[in-house]
């Protein structure tokens, strides 16, 4: 392979790598809001295990659980997790994950360990009111549904879900750092920094702009490299006639 297909290839990576710096999010939404009552939030976890949920949020509820032989309640307010959503006529239209898929997940565990058995139960009862297919609009809540019956109830032939996170930041609200830059936040946090979220965004934003001048800069390096080379070889190719 000669000079020039080298810095061609280099040059190529350099670019892809400047449009992909260029376009990455410092900040994306985390709350997408169905009505009044219901809301949809991006939960990414405490250990940043890259295990992102998209919590279906609503009114508070009373769960009762034991605790030292007396009866308590506890007041939640979670109604399980998406896995497909869709916006349709107006229409919110999604699907709940089984109760089996997310009992094992980081934020109902989290939940779940405060209740006991007793209460474990009681909010697995609960949720059982919650699963399958939902459609939630300015004054329509209904959960529990089949395909057929949504298919049904908005009057369309079939539907094509989406990843929750595509509509989430299409539609929703209430931005906040990106999974990797929430890890950089955490980071921070641990060598004993404190820093606003302004502050940080303003760092994380300088650091973006000086990767992307020492990429063009790269870039343009790279081509007057590629010229010389070429230069080199097209005299080379006179001489010789």
């Amino acid at each position: 392979m000669n000079k020039i297909k080298i810095f061609y290839i280099v040059f190529c990576i350099t670019f892809l790598f400047l449009v992909f710096i260029s376009t990455k999010k410092i900040k994306e939404n985390k709350q997408l809001n169905l009505n009044k009552n219901y809301r949809i939030t991006k939960y990414e976890g405490y250990n940043f295990d890259e295990q992102i949920e998209y919590l279906l949020i609503g009114p508070e509820y009373s769960i009762t659980f034991y605790e030292e032989k007396d009866i308590n309640k506890a007041t939640l307010d979670y109604y399980g997790d998406i896995e497909t959503l869709v916006k349709i006529n107006g229409f919110w239209v999604g699907k709940l994950a089984p109760y089996e898929k997310i009992i094992e997940k980081d934020y109902l565990g989290r939940e779940l360990f405060y209740l006991g058995e007793v209460g474990k139960k009681n909010h697995e009862e609960f949720l059982e009111n919650y699963g399958g297919y939902f459609v939630i609009g300015e004054n329509i809540e209904k959960f529990n549904l089949t395909y057929k019956e949504v298919i049904h109830y908005v009057k369309v032939p079939r539907i094509i879900f989406k990843n929750p996170n595509k509509l989430l930041q299409q539609y929703g609200n209430q931005s906040d750092f990106t999974y990797e830059y929430l890890k950089k936040q955490y980071n921070y946090v641990l060598k004993g920094y404190n820093f606003t979220d302004e502050q940080l965004l303003k760092i994380f934003k300088k650091r973006k702009c000086i990767l992307i001048l020492i990429t063009l800069l790269a870039l343009l390096i790279e081509l007057i490299l590629y010229m010389i080379a070429k230069k080199i070889k097209f005299n080379k190719r006179n001489k010789y006639k």
